[in-house]
């Protein structure tokens, strides 16, 4: 099968290439990449303000000759690894650094949080998945830093942690400006943003709901806010308050709709 489509794609007027990643007990995921006629050269998308911020902010960019490949650039970030671990398309991978952004500020709250309290064992999980994370989009030298802040916290290394945990959330956070100006320039790219008000409504019901522990309207409640579970920029957090709800974990719930309601 890989070897017809690899005809086809490179040796036929498609001109493209393609390409297989596969993981024991996980399958084999397969890349086509196929140009695409451009109609102008200018630069797609790229504002004044942009131009002015430089590398660190995502740049458009049409190639030319192999084709009309967007290009995204933030400093620390590995894009062309992120792009192939979304499906290989710059929407999902937009979309994916918009989940990113919109999480990671809460992450860095819990880290902050329980390195305060000195609860190392949630500050391992917290770094844990944040190694995973910053590795999905292609942020390699901050996945590299969490991994060595979860080994520490796993072999009880906290002098490791007390030394280097501001270094990484300083740098967690730079990640995150950044991003933020990507998500903010491209929300074209990305579709409408969410109906602010509508969510609203439906936080405040369901919080209202939580209030009266009227299970029926809880439920009500939590399933309205379901068509927000996809949206780029809150969808994450709106999908941890339903989860959190339908579980009965509403104190969790309750503290991440009032985050939103700011």
């Amino acid at each position: 099968m890989l070897n017809v489509l690899s005809n086809a794609v490179k040796y036929t007027t498609m001109g493209g290439d393609i390409s297989v990643n596969s993981e024991y007990g996980k399958g084999s995921k397969f890349t086509i990449i196929l140009p695409q006629k451009i109609s102008s050269s200018e630069t797609l998308g790229a504002t004044e303000e942009q131009e002015e911020i430089g590398e660190r902010v995502a740049k458009f960019s049409a190639p030319g000759a192999e084709g009309n490949f967007t290009v995204i650039e933030i400093d620390g970030v590995d894009v062309e690894k992120g792009i192939s671990m979304m499906n290989g398309t710059v929407k999902s991978y937009l979309r994916a650094l918009a989940v990113f952004q919109s999480d990671g500020i809460r992450k860095v709250e819990e880290i902050k949080k329980s390195l305060e309290t000195q609860n190392y064992p949630l500050y391992t999980i917290h770094v844990h998945a944040l190694k995973s994370a910053t590795a999905n989009i292609g942020a390699n030298e901050l996945s590299e830093a969490a991994k060595q802040l979860e080994m520490a916290g796993k072999q009880g290394d906290f002098e490791f942690i007390k030394l280097h945990s501001t270094e990484f959330l300083t740098s967690f956070q730079a990640l995150l400006d950044n991003i933020s100006v990507v998500v903010a320039a491209n929300i074209e790219e990305l579709g409408q943003s969410t109906d602010r008000e509508a969510l609203r409504s439906g936080l405040v019901k369901l919080k209202e709901a939580f209030g009266t522990m009227d299970q029926t309207a809880i439920d009500e409640a939590a399933k309205a806010l379901r068509v927000f579970t996809q949206a780029f920029d809150v969808g994450f957090d709106v999908e941890v308050i339903v989860q959190d709800a339908l579980i009965g974990e509403y104190e969790e719930a309750k503290s991440m709709i009032d985050k939103l309601l700011l």
